[in-house]
């Protein structure tokens, strides 16, 4: 808790707190407060109208928060990683963070819910800066120089292990002007470094309309698609089980056409695969 003061903190978990809201940290009425090298997990408010499971800002008018993970925080109401607030037109709201980690931070529904400021009819744009960091669903008019939008693959975040893998997409992705790394190369996002090795984790096929209904002797067409969390390379193929219905496959288009004068049904399987093997079945 700080409140009308200026606060750094560097190198340090706050972890397993529960409380009103700022369940990890409440900062009000502050001129600074700076997070260097933080991992903040595991806090939670204690009822469905608070506010910032991991951070609540209050009237702060400057922090930055650098090289920090917010993950696996609720709060009841808003803001499960980070939430702000400011009262009145003077004050500006001064946040800054750059090469850190929020993802996974939810609220009591269960929802995705990182993020939320609060600020009345103070400037957004003027007030919060995001750069090279993750942070899942970011809004829109954050989207600043480097930032992503992924899953950081965590190496066992339900063990309270919050190194990266090594194909985690925070490595490497840091602000080129920052410090180095001990290793000599670009700053990692969060908290941690690699800390195990890649988490390859299988391709996921989209929802596909393969409840199709044609007139004899036509073909139909359909376009599929898949998500790789590890954004691996993919390819698709496809079969019928019957071999009055032929299938091809080019690229993600999928052509289904019968023979000549047949009529019934057919059942088409798709596969998709990825660079390791790894598949998804419809």
């Amino acid at each position: 808790y700080c409140n009308n003061c200026s606060v750094t903190l560097t190198d340090l978990n706050i972890k397993n707190n529960f409380g009103d809201s700022g369940a990890g940290i409440w900062c009000s009425n502050s001129t600074g407060l700076f997070l260097n090298n933080l991992l903040i997990t595991e806090n939670y408010t204690n009822s469905e109208t608070s506010d910032g499971g991991g951070i609540y800002f209050y009237q702060s008018v400057k922090s930055i928060l650098n090289g920090v993970t917010i993950s696996n925080n609720r709060a009841g109401h808003d803001g499960g990683g980070i939430y702000g607030r400011i009262d009145g037109e003077q004050l500006l709201f001064d946040l800054t963070i750059i090469n850190s980690i929020v993802s996974g931070n939810i609220n009591n529904d269960g929802n995705m819910n990182n993020l939320y400021f609060d600020l009345g009819n103070n400037s957004v744009a003027d007030g919060v800066e995001i750069t090279y960091s993750l942070v899942e669903n970011l809004w829109n008019w954050w989207e600043g120089e480097g930032n992503i939008d992924a899953d950081p693959l965590f190496c066992d975040p339900e063990n309270g292990a919050y190194s990266l893998a090594e194909n985690s997409p925070c490595i490497d992705a840091g602000d080129p002007n920052s410090p180095l790394d001990p290793d000599g190369t670009i700053a990692d996002m969060g908290a941690f470094g690699i800390g195990c090795e890649a988490i390859n984790l299988a391709p996921v096929l989209l929802d596909i309309a393969f409840d199709q209904q044609i007139y004899e002797d036509d073909s139909f067409t359909i376009v599929v698609s898949a998500t790789s969390v590890i954004n691996a390379s993919m390819s698709f193929t496809a079969t019928s089980d019957t071999s009055d219905v032929s299938v091809t496959m080019d690229s993600t288009t999928l052509t289904a056409t019968p023979a000549q004068d047949w009529n019934g049904s057919s059942l088409i399987t798709v596969i998709v695969i990825d660079e390791n093997e790894l598949s998804d079945t419809t």
